[in-house]
């Protein structure tokens, strides 16, 4: 496999197509309170900052795939997700951003409430997307966008499918990959791992990237309840198309994929009672908000990932927060149930 350096990856980068949707580079913060109390040095990559409605690391995947929709000369999107999906939301913003017709399927996680306008949800009808909610499984779901999108392009329309391209959304993050080694690269820090919530796009362009900057550095991925697929081999289909996208070659080996599903608690976008006391201890030593279905069962799979000795105290962590703080509003009912809302009398 071949390595190449920082300046040679980020000329590579450069020359794909991306409409400009965020402010970068996204911010690299130490917790000084939460790292010592975990027993490690802890830094922050802050992609909850990208801005684009409300930030999140979706952001940077649309810039690449919306120039996609633009060089395809798109005029409605389709996507879809579960109801309080963190994509779907910035999607609609890109959406709007552009002029684009956008059509969401989303999946109902938790029954009727997810059909209440708030958070997430809330925000993809304020950016205009035409909303449908749907009792259907993912891989159902799927059929369903799908055919719809068939059915657009026979009555003349010119869609687009961004849920067919992720490759393009792994290319995203290996330009963050990039970008986060240049960060600590100027700080004179070696990271000894990278942590995220992920399953997918994400975790394949922070895998792709590390290797072919010839980094040591491991990227686990923290799986929040993707079940519908592999993950180990859509990490490797995911990667190996967003290098060959760039011209390079980066072999993965799904066994080389670290990955950990234990901590997704009763599934996809339901929230955990560790998770939710994760997000407690973020909040209440370090003032950041986390997310309650995504980052905070990554905060819950890094705890323990330390006491198992997986990650040795005195490391070095770059836990990543890929976003999602307008959810914690659609999951306030659970936020109180853990008590970590309640009024004092």
């Amino acid at each position: 496999m071949q390595t190449m350096t920082l300046t040679e990856l980020q000329s590579a980068l450069a020359k794909v197509p991306r409409v400009p949707l965020t402010k970068l580079p996204t911010p690299l913060d130490e917790l000084t309170r939460l790292g010592p109390r975990l027993g490690i040095r802890l830094l922050l990559k802050r992609e909850d900052l990208t801005t684009l409605a409300l930030g999140g690391n979706k952001s940077r995947m649309f810039e690449y795939l919306m120039a996609d929709a633009q060089a395809k000369q798109a005029d409605v999107v389709v996507g879809g997700a579960a109801a309080q999906s963190n994509y779907c939301r910035q999607l609609a913003a890109a959406c709007a951003v552009l002029g684009l017709e956008l059509h969401l399927f989303l999946r109902e996680v938790r029954g009727k409430v997810d059909r209440e306008p708030q958070g997430n949800l809330l925000l993809d009808l304020l950016f205009g997307a035409n909303v449908r909610i749907l009792e259907v499984s993912p891989t159902e779901q799927r059929a369903q966008m799908e055919a719809h999108v068939e059915v657009l392009r026979r009555a003349g329309r010119r869609p687009y499918f961004p849920q067919g391209e992720k490759h393009l959304g792994a290319l995203a993050y290996m330009a963050c990959a990039a970008e986060l080694y240049g960060q600590l690269d100027a700080v004179g820090i070696a990271a000894d791992c990278i942590v995220t919530s992920a399953a997918g796009e994400t975790q394949a362009g922070l895998v792709v990237g590390t290797k072919l900057l010839g980094r040591a550095t491991r990227v686990i991925g923290i799986n929040p309840g993707v079940t519908w697929w592999d993950v180990p081999t859509e990490v490797k289909r995911f990667g190996e198309g967003a290098a060959r996208r760039l011209g390079l070659m980066c072999p993965i080996d799904p066994a080389e994929v670290v990955n950990y599903g234990q901590y997704a608690g009763e599934g996809y976008g339901v929230p955990s009672p560790e998770g939710l006391e994760a997000l407690a201890l973020m909040a209440r030593t370090e003032g950041i908000l986390l997310d309650p279905v995504y980052t905070s069962k990554a905060l819950v799979g890094l705890q323990d990932l330390i006491r198992k000795g997986v990650i040795r105290t005195g490391q070095t962590v770059v836990f990543m927060h890929t976003g999602g703080l307008p959810a914690l509003f659609a999951y306030a009912e659970a936020l109180a149930g853990a008590g970590l809302t309640t009024l004092q009398a």
